[in-house]
């Protein structure tokens, strides 16, 4: 009867060993899976990070791209402005007693607030085709 008590005991041991040692390498593997999961998950939000890192660039480029863009329009319209006040400076006699009627005043008004939403819009925006009555 000591010998089957020796083998029961030897056989729980083992039994508890394996038990042991399966939940041991059960959490282990778990460990490792959720290592990968870590790891996949870093690479993913590095590739993120590098593409929001090339667009930033791209973004920066095409900011300093309109700004370049906006001071060389600044300058032309700076010379355009000097140049149209020397023209009417030069022809300010000839314009001093001139009159227009209010037709051409409302036609005149409306051209300038056109010319002001073009203007505003860039170059997109559209003019539209000048009337029956507009002369040469």
């Amino acid at each position: 009867m000591k010998i089957v008590a020796w083998l029961f005991a030897v056989l729980v041991s083992a039994l508890a060993a394996a038990a042991g040692g399966y939940w041991r390498g059960h959490v282990d593997g778990s460990a490792a899976r959720e290592g990968r999961q870590a790891v996949d998950t870093v690479r993913q939000l590095t590739s993120a990070l590098e593409a929001h890192r090339d667009l930033i660039t791209r973004a920066n480029e095409a900011s300093e791209g309109l700004r370049k863009a906006m001071a060389a329009r600044a300058t032309e319209d700076r010379a355009f402005a000097k140049e149209f006040r020397d023209a009417l400076k030069q022809t300010a006699a000839a314009r001093a007693g001139c009159r227009f009627d209010d037709a051409i005043v409302r036609q005149l008004d409306a051209a300038r607030e056109r010319a002001a939403q073009a203007a505003a819009g860039g170059g997109a925006a559209t003019v539209p085709a000048a009337g029956a009555g507009a002369g040469p």
